[in-house]
């Protein structure tokens, strides 16, 4: 036997204390009931930092809530599967706890009404990140746009059949960051207008490796350039540090570049061969400010300056099956303080 529990009515500090005793599944509901309880919900002021959109088979959104991950999936008519082009998803939705088991359901609750409705309820006006998988142009790319609005990241990843699409995406969203992954980078049409984009970041990584050329890093026109795995030799790092110290990569702040292991060890001489260059004992640490004001302890290593009294500072970390190569760009306004 069930009794009826008038909560609206309670004083504000009483609903508050009430929708803090409730688990997730139990204050959304509630957020849909009236305008009344939406508010009550809001009150909370309930934030979930970093919403990711996920563009796959289905359309998935992940939040992350007190200590867990939550999906909303967002299933579309099966009818449609294979459709290129076509419109979100609209008529169902699953909640569940990241690789856990369903927790919620709810019909009719569609990718838009989903972002206008939660927006509020959890205090975000733009997304972490966009990221698109299998195949790149299934749904339409103005509708997604328009429902998604804002974010930082976009994120492109070659998982499926169809190999078309990158370059439209990458020119019909701006982001701040760009991320190609998994071969998406060698299915770009036309990768040097990618390439010498003002992106603030820009990672072009992928397991099975990345065939980026040194003429295509010379191009790269980010502040933080991440690129992993290639097979570099310790000669093309040399030829790269001798082209920035003449003037390439004028924006360049921090680059980090994932060598795979070629069967022998990494010559940390030969890559610093011809490079005038001076070593920092481990114990100097240097503090290097961000673009996004973030303080990173630098500690020791070689630094080198380019012709116009630039200096940079490269790091070698050594692992089983790689190398971690960083390199940071001591502009101005990346001396972060004491």
């Amino acid at each position: 036997m069930t009794t009826s529990f008038p909560l609206l009515n309670l004083p504000p500090e009483a609903i508050s204390h009430v929708l803090k005793s409730m688990n997730i599944n139990e204050f959304i509901t509630i957020s849909f009931l009236s305008k009344r309880a939406k508010l009550s919900v809001e009150a909370m002021e309930l934030k979930s930092p970093n919403v990711i959109v996920q563009i796959d088979e289905f359309v998935n959104i992940f939040m992350t809530l007190g200590e867990n991950i939550w999906r909303w999936s967002f299933h579309g008519d099966e009818t449609e599967n294979g459709t290129m082009n076509r419109a979100l998803p609209n008529k169902f939705t699953e909640l569940s706890i990241y690789q856990g088991p369903i927790e919620w359901s709810m019909e009719d609750l569609s990718v838009k009404k989903w972002i206008s409705h939660f927006q509020t309820t959890f205090h975000f006006s733009k997304f972490y990140s966009l990221q698109f998988y299998t195949d790149s142009l299934m749904y339409n790319i103005e509708e997604i746009k328009a429902t998604v609005g804002n974010f930082d990241k976009l994120l492109l990843s070659r998982n499926g059949t169809n190999n078309e699409g990158y370059d439209l995406l990458v020119k019909y969203f701006v982001p701040r960051w760009l991320v190609l992954d998994g071969g998406a980078f060698e299915c770009l049409e036309r990768p040097k207008e990618v390439l010498i984009q003002n992106y603030d970041e820009l990672e072009i990584t992928s397991v099975g490796g990345v065939s980026i050329k040194l003429d295509d890093l010379l191009m790269v026109n980010s502040k933080v350039v991440t690129i992993g795995y290639i097979n570099w030799t310790e000669k093309e790092i040399n030829r790269f540090i001798k082209h920035w110290m003449k003037g390439s990569n004028p924006r360049l702040e921090i680059l980090e570049i994932f060598l795979t292991s070629r069967g022998e060890a990494f010559n940390r001489t030969v890559a610093l061969k011809g490079i005038r260059y001076m070593e920092i004992p481990a114990d100097h640490v240097r503090k290097f400010k961000t673009f996004d004001q973030v303080n990173l302890d630098i500690e020791g290593d070689y630094d080198f300056q380019r012709s116009d009294g630039t200096t940079a500072t490269v790091t070698f970390n050594y692992g089983e099956e790689s190398v971690l190569l960083q390199m940071y760009v001591w502009h101005p306004h990346c001396v972060g303080d004491s």
